[in-house]
C-alpha cells in the first residue's frame, strides 16, 4: 500500500501485539534529558522503506519532549510531512534538478544558526544522491556540530530482498564521513528478519562501526492486522497521536490500540536517547521488554 509515493508500512511492521493492560488514552509526556539543540536527518538511498513514517514519528516524539521542534520536508512533490497540519513543518525544496540548490540549502543553515529549535529533516530517496554528495564534499555534518548542534543520522535497514541495498546505503553514508556517535539504525523487519540469530546491532559489520553508532531500534514484525489498519487509518486521515483523543474519526478501541502502540514506541525511543540507559553490551536481546527492541552504544 502506498501513501504519497512512500510505502505505507502497517503498524505490525513496527511492534508486536501490545501486552499493556493500560487502557487510558492520555499519557504524561516524558522530557528528553539532553538540552543540546539537535538536527535529526532521516536518509537512505533505497526508497519505499518508511523514511517519511520515521521522520513523522521523530517529529511527534521530540514535540512531546517539550522542546520546540520543526520538521523540514525537502520533497515538494511528495510532501509526506507537510500534509500533517498538527505538526510544525516547513517545506524547503533544496534541490535544483539532481543537484543541491546552494542558496536554498544556505537558507536551511541559517535556520539552524538563527533559532534554538530542534529539526527533523526528511531526505527523499530521489534527493539522496545530490544531498549526500553535497554534504560530504562540504563536510556539512561537521560544520553543523561546530555550531554546537548535535547531528543524528537516522538510517533504515530492512530485511528480506532489500537487506543488501539498505546495508549498502548504510555503509555508503558512514564511509563518506559522519560525526562520532551520530548514527541511529532503524532495523525494520517488515520485509523479513535481518538476521536469524539476533540483531544487526550485534553483527560484526556494525561492531566495526562502533565509534559512529549512537544506537538502534529493532522494529519487529507482528501479525496483528488490527493494529496495522489502525495506523493506516491514522495516516490516511493525516492525524498524529495527539489528535486521536478528541477525534470523532476513531472508535474507542482504535484509540486504545494506538495509545498502546505509542507508549511502546516512545519507551523505546526514550531508551535510545536517555543518557542513563545501559549499553548494548548490558542489555541482551532476550531481556528487552519492549516490542521495539532498543539499543544504545
Amino acid at each position: 500500500m502506498f501513501l504519497n509515493g512512500e510505502t505505507l508500512l502497517p503498524l505490525g511492521a513496527f511492534c508486536n501485539a501490545p501486552n499493556s493492560t493500560d487502557s487510558g488514552i492520555t499519557m504524561a509526556n516524558k522530557k528528553i534529558e539532553t538540552k543540546q539543540q539537535s538536527v535529526h536527518i532521516v536518509l537512505q538511498e533505497k526508497g519505499g522503506i518508511g523514511k517519511s513514517f520515521i521522520a513523522n514519528i521523530l517529529l511527534q516524539y521530540l514535540t512531546d519532549g517539550g522542546a520546540p521542534v520543526v520538521g523540514i520536508d525537502t520533497d515538494p512533490s511528495n510532501a509526506s510531512l507537510a500534509c500533517y497540519k498538527s505538526l510544525n513543518v516547513k517545506q524547503l525544496d533544496i534541490m535544483d534538478d539532481k543537484r543541491i540548490d546552494i542558496q536554498r540549502f544556505d537558507d536551511f543553515m541559517m535556520l539552524l544558526e538563527d533559532t534554538k529549535d530542534d529539526y527533523v529533516v526528511d531526505i527523499g530517496s530521489s534527493n539522496f544522491i545530490g544531498f549526500h554528495e553535497y554534504v560530504t564534499s562540504q563536510d556539512i555534518f561537521s560544520l553543523i556540530e561546530s555550531m554546537g548542534i548535535k547531528v543524528y543520522l537516522h538510517i533504515i535497514v530492512v530485511g528480506g530482498e532489500v537487506l543488501g541495498p539498505t546495508l549498502t546505503g548504510l555503509e555508503k553514508i558512514v564511509a563518506a564521513g559522519v560525526p562520532d556517535k551520530s548514527v541511529v539504525i532503524w532495523e525494520n523487519e517488515h520485509f523479513g528478519k535481518l538476521y536469524s540469530d539476533g540483531s544487526i546491532m550485534e553483527s560484526e559489520a556494525i561492531q566495526n562501526l562502533d565509534d559512529k553508532i549512537f544506537g538502534g531500534i529493532v522494529l519487529n514484525k507482528s501479525n496483528n492486522d488490527l493494529h496495522g489498519r489502525d495506523l493506516q487509518k491514522m495516516q490516511k486521515e493525516h492525524c498524529i497521536f495527539a489528535d486521536i483523543n478528541d477525534s470523532k474519526l476513531f472508535l474507542m478501541m482504535e484509540k486504545i490500540r494506538l495509545h498502546q502502540y505509542k507508549v511502546r514506541l516512545w519507551d523505546s525511543l526514550d531508551t535510545v536517547f536517555s543518557p542513563d540507559t545501559p549499553t548494548i553490551k548490558d542489555v541482551p536481546i532476550k531481556d528487552v521488554k519492549h516490542p521495539e527492541e532498543a539499543f544504545v552504544k
